[in-house]
This record gives C-alpha cells, sequence and structure tokens, in this order.
C-alpha cells in the first residue's frame, strides 16, 4: 500500500525540503529506505543515492524498482556498507527512528556515524510529539494492542536533540516542519 507511507506521500517536497541541508553533499545515503520512495526524488537533486534497510526484501524491491533512475548507485545492507568502509557525504533517515527499540537505536547512530565522511551531515525526522495512543489498535486474532505504523517512540525537538548528541553527534539545529 503506497499511499500509506510518508516518503511516497511528501518525497518531492521532503526533498525539496532537504535541498539547503545537502548542498554541500554529493553522496546520499537513505537510511531506513523502506520501499525507496525517496530516491529518485533525492536523485533528482543531483545526489548519488544509495539506499539502505533491515529489509532484503526492501532492497531487493529498491533495487527492482529503481535501478534505472540516474544516480542511484543502489541498495544494499548496512552491514555490507560498514564492512565496505563506505562513507557519505550526508545521511538521511526519514520516519525511522521512532521504529526502533533501545538496543536498535543504539545501533542505527553506531552505523550512521561510521557511514558518514568526517564532514558528513545527519539528516534525521520523526513525527512531533505523536500521541502514540491514537494510533492503537487491537488485533483480535493475537489479542494484542499494538501501534498502527509499529512506532515505538514517540520524541520532540528536544529528547531528539538529546539522543542524538548523547550518540555522538554535533546537533546543529533541531526544528518542527510540516510536509503536508
Amino acid at each position: 500500500f503506497p499511499d500509506a507511507y510518508f516518503a511516497h506521500n511528501f518525497g518531492r517536497r521532503i526533498a525539496a525540503h532537504l535541498r539547503a541541508h545537502l548542498a554541500g553533499a554529493g553522496t546520499v545515503l537513505d537510511y531506513g529506505c523502506g520501499p525507496g520512495f525517496l530516491v529518485p526524488h533525492l536523485a533528482a537533486l543531483g545526489k548519488e543515492v544509495t539506499a539502505t534497510d533491515a529489509s532484503a526484501d526492501a532492497i531487493a524491491a529498491v533495487n527492482r524498482s529503481f535501478s534505472k533512475v540516474m544516480g542511484f548507485r543502489g541498495a544494499v545492507t548496512v552491514d555490507q556498507l560498514v564492512a565496505d568502509k563506505a562513507r557519505f557525504d550526508a545521511g538521511v533517515s526519514i520516519e525511522v527512528v521512532e521504529h526502533l527499540s533501545d538496543a536498535h537505536l543504539a545501533q542505527f547512530f553506531h552505523n550512521l556515524a561510521a557511514l558518514l565522511t568526517p564532514s558528513g551531515v545527519a539528516v534525521i525526522t520523526t513525527p512531533n510529539e505523536e500521541n502514540l495512543e491514537l494510533s492503537m489498535v487491537y488485533c483480535p486474532e493475537s489479542d494484542r494492542v499494538f501501534h498502527r505504523w509499529q512506532h515505538l517512540r514517540s520524541w520532540t525537538a528536544e529528547s531528539l536533540a538529546a539522543s542524538v548528541a548523547a550518540n555522538g553527534f554535533v546537533v546543529e539545529r533541531t526544528y518542527t516542519t510540516d510536509f503536508s
């Protein structure tokens, strides 16, 4: 269901907003790319784009879907990028961190730091001050309640900045925006 994906609905607007943040970047990593809906928009900015995701199925689908996009370098696993000592001028992670457990969040930041050049820039977006309870649903099959989009945490500009800083990054700025 492509319409359920944030980057499918707002990819062009997100990329337009990112243009200034990525001005000095030639290579960009789409970290947590999912189906890759942001890839063509980042490439349209004149960037060399590599994508990565935790799902091998997503990586295969992104490679199939965007192989002909000028500037797309391919989708590979994070482990492969780290093993290859790949480096990027920028890493973008759009609507990913709210899905990560504490352990996965720590690994996310560790990998992102390893994949950026020394002057690399990270851009991270997440829903702001999301009320998780509003998107909880009940599954009668499992008798469980879960978040409709599998969000595990709610972030504020302040909590995101604190987490980014606690994981070794220098926070240039945090702010709220509305891509819609």
